[in-house]
């Protein structure tokens, strides 16, 4: 499961090295895939600041894949990827453009497979726990004697 993990991270990783690299170093071209809002280059360099900085966070991820670090990139895939749902269908500010629809997509994926790979592992490990104990034998106590 750890192989598994560590290609969806690395894919996840690729993804926003696109979108992060692509807002940083294009601006203008990689504004017009994700807006139809004004062009602002400072807002559209950060957001591309952000992605990038999220795919290094996926690397070191997939490097050691400890829980915390997974989950904390599951949830924010999560959040990245709700957010874009809103912005695509509810205020139509985010174009539906294949290249949104396929990101979001590999997004939402990757993320569902990682948050569902955590809580596999956590049933896993906590399901001793669930289950009830083993019968002890009785240990018969012994009799203390009086004082002499």
């Amino acid at each position: 499961m750890t192989t598994r993990m560590r290609v969806a991270l690395l894919i996840a990783a690729i993804l926003y090295a696109f979108w992060g690299f692509s807002l940083l170093f294009q601006p203008e071209i990689s504004h017009w895939l994700i807006s139809e809002a004004e062009y602002d280059s400072a807002t559209t360099k950060l957001l591309g600041a952000v992605l990038a900085a999220w795919m290094i966070t996926f690397v070191m991820a997939a490097r050691h894949p400890a829980k915390e670090i997974v989950r904390a990139a599951a949830v924010a895939m999560l959040i990245i990827g709700m957010m874009s749902i809103y912005l695509i269908f509810g205020t139509e500010i985010m174009p539906a453009r294949i290249t949104n629809i396929v990101s979001l997509f590999v997004n939402l994926g990757v993320c569902g497979y990682l948050l569902l790979s955590q809580l596999s592992i956590y049933i896993a490990d906590h399901a001793h726990t669930a289950s009830p104990a083993a019968p002890r034998k009785r240990v018969a106590a012994k009799k203390k004697s009086p004082p002499k």
